[in-house]
C-alpha cells in the first residue's frame, strides 16, 4: 500500500501511538497530549466533511506543522498556537520522507531515504536587549488603579552584534517585519525577562490590555498595568520610574530572512512574535569559546564522538560528493545531538540571548546532505566550521582527555578488559567502557548524563583495579 494511504484502523493506531510516545513530555509548559487534543479538534473543525463516512486522525505534529489522515490520505497543514487556540493553514497531500514533502515534488528515489520528521524543536529566538525608552504615565484620577507602560522592545533598521558558538554576526530587524504577525497572531504577552507572570497582553479582539504597533522607530507598546491587585506590575512600575529597568527585548521566530554569503550578516524581514519583555537581566556576556566549551560539556564523550564521526563523514563527502545509505544513521545522530544541546542551552538563563539562528542552519545543512542535496561552497564552509568546532576540544580539554584515556588503558590492563578507546572494524570508537550509544538510533537525544556516566564507570573501574592489586599483594 502507498505510504500516504492508511486504513482507518492504521490511522487510529498511529494517533494512539503518538500520544503514548510523548505522554509525559511538555512543550514550553504545555503537554504534548494537550497539544495533540487541540490539534485534533482544530483539524476536525476545519477539514471535516461532516459525513457519516468521514474520519480524521492526527498522526504526527511538530512546532508549526501537523500531519493528519483523512479518509485514508495523509495531509499536512501549518499551524500556530498561543497555548489556548490553534490556527490552521491550507492542507496539502504528503508522503513521509526526510521531512514531509508534497507528493507532486517527490522524486522517484525518495522512498530510499528513511523518515526523520523534524519533531518538537522550538525555533524560538530572543532578541538582544535594546534601550526601550521606557516611560510610565498614570491614568487620570485621584487614586488611579492602572499605570501605562510605554516602550519599544525592538528598533528596526538598526543593526546589533549577536554572539553564538560559531562567532559573531550582525543582525538587523527590517522595517515591516512585524506587519504580518500583528495581523495574524492572536495573543502576545508582556513579561519580565521572557518568563513569569503575564503583566499585560495584546489580543486581536477588544479584550486586550496592551496595544502593539510598528511605527517608524520600531515595535511600540502601550501596556496598561494593574498597580493595585498585581504586585509584580506595581514593582515593575516602581523599577521603571527609579531607572532600574531601561531595556526591552522580544521573543520571535524568523519566517523570512536574508543572510550574506559568509553568514556574517542577517536581515530579518518577517517574523512571528511570541512575547515582548522588560529586561532586568543583563545581555549575555558569554564568548563563542565559552559557548562551544559548554556545549561540549553537555554533549559528553559519546556526543563529541558522534560529531567527530559526522565531521569525518562530511570530509569524505566533500571529496566524493556521495554518502552511502549505511551512513545515514551517523547524520541522524548528529542532528539529534545538536538539537538536544541547543535546547538545553535555551533553557538556561545564562544563554538566553545567545543566538540560535546559525544552529538551525547547521542542522538543516546536515539534513540536506542526508537527503542527497548539493550544498553551496558557503554552506559547506559553514558546516565544516561547525563540525570542527564541536569535535575538537580546547587545549585544556585535550590534555585532560589524554590523561583519562591513558588511565583507562592502564585500568583495562589490570582488569583484562577491552580498551574503551579501541576502534571497531569501521574505525569508530568501541565505547565498551561507557554508556551504550545505540540509544542514539532509537530516537532519543544524547544526554549530558552520558558524559557523567563514563566518568562514573571510570571511577568504578579504578576501584576494581585497586581491589585486584590488593588481592594480588595479599597472595604474595
Amino acid at each position: 500500500m502507498d505510504s500516504n494511504v492508511l486504513t482507518r484502523e492504521d490511522a487510529e493506531a498511529q494517533s494512539v501511538a503518538l500520544r503514548a510516545q510523548y505522554e509525559d513530555q511538555t512543550r514550553e509548559g504545555q503537554s504534548y497530549s494537550d497539544l495533540q487534543d487541540m490539534l485534533s479538534t482544530a483539524v476536525s473543525d476545519k477539514f471535516s466533511k461532516k459525513g457519516d463516512d468521514d474520519w480524521i486522525y492526527v498522526c504526527d505534529f511538530g512546532d508549526d506543522w501537523v500531519v493528519f489522515c483523512q479518509n485514508g490520505e495523509k495531509q499536512q497543514a501549518p499551524y500556530s498556537s498561543d497555548g489556548t487556540t490553534v490556527t490552521l493553514g491550507k492542507a496539502s497531500l504528503v508522503k513521509e520522507v526526510t521531512t514531509y514533502v508534497p507528493i507532486e515534488t517527490k522524486s522517484a528515489d525518495a522512498d530510499k531515504i528513511p523518515a526523520v520528521p523534524k519533531r518538537f524543536w522550538s525555533l524560538r529566538e530572543i532578541e538582544q536587549p535594546v534601550i526601550g525608552d521606557l516611560s510610565v504615565r498614570s491614568v487620570d484620577g485621584e487614586s488611579p488603579t492602572e499605570a501605562v507602560l510605554v516602550g519599544w522592545p525592538s528598533t528596526t533598521n538598526i543593526g546589533y552584534d549577536v554572539t553564538d558558538w560559531l562567532g559573531e554576526y550582525r543582525e538587523t530587524i527590517k522595517p515591516g517585519a512585524f506587519g504580518k504577525t500583528l495581523k495574524e497572531s492572536d495573543y502576545v504577552p508582556l513579561l519580565v525577562d521572557h518568563r513569569g507572570d503575564v503583566l499585560s497582553s495584546w489580543h486581536q479582539d477588544s479584550n486586550r490590555t496592551m496595544d502593539l504597533a510598528e511605527d517608524n522607530k520600531g515595535l511600540r507598546h502601550e501596556a496598561r498595568l494593574d498597580i493595585v491587585e498585581n504586585t509584580s506590575s506595581r514593582n515593575l512600575v516602581s523599577g521603571v520610574r527609579r531607572g532600574d529597568y531601561s531595556k526591552e527585548s522580544f521573543a520571535f521566530r524568523a519566517t523570512k530572512e536574508d543572510w550574506n554569503v559568509d553568514y556574517s550578516e542577517r536581515d530579518v524581514n518577517e517574523l512571528q512574535l511570541f512575547d515582548v519583555s522588560v529586561v532586568k537581566s543583563p545581555a549575555n556576556k558569554s564568548t563563542s569559546v565559552g559557548l562551544r566549551s559548554d556545549m561540549r560539556d553537555i554533549l559528553g564523550r559519546e556526543g563529541i564522538g558522534v560529531i567527530t564521526n559526522t565531521r569525518d563523514l562530511f570530509t569524505s563527502y566533500m571529496e566524493t560528493r556521495a554518502i552511502e545509505e549505511t551512513s545515514y544513521s551517523i547524520l541522524e545522530e548528529a542532528m539529534r545531538a545538536i538539537r538536544f544541546v541547543d535546547e538545553r542551552m535555551l533553557n538556561s538563563g545564562q544563554y538566553m540571548y545567545s543566538s540560535r539562528a546559525r544552529t538551525f542552519i547547521v542542522v538543516d545543512l546536515i539534513e540536506s546532505i542526508r537527503a542527497g542535496k548539493t550544498l553551496s561552497s558557503a554552506n559547506e564552509t559553514l558546516l565544516k566550521s561547525a563540525l570542527e568546532s564541536l569535535s575538537q576540544a580546547d587545549n585544556a580539554h585535550k590534555t585532560v582527555g589524554a590523561a583519562m584515556s591513558e588511565g583507562e588503558r592502564a585500568i583495562s590492563t589490570v582488569l583484562g578488559s577491552t580498551d574503551p578507546n579501541e576502534k571497531d572494524s569501521n574505525g569508530q570508537a568501541a565505547n565498551n567502557g561507557g554508556l551504550d550509544t545505540g540509544k542514539l538510533n532509537d530516537g532519543n537525544p544524547v544526554l549530558p548524563s552520558d558524559g557523567a556516566g563514563v566518568r562514573a564507570a571510570t571511577r568504578i573501574r579504578i576501584a576494581q583495579a585497586q581491589l585486584e592489586i590488593i588481592k594480588a599483594r595479599g597472595k604474595k
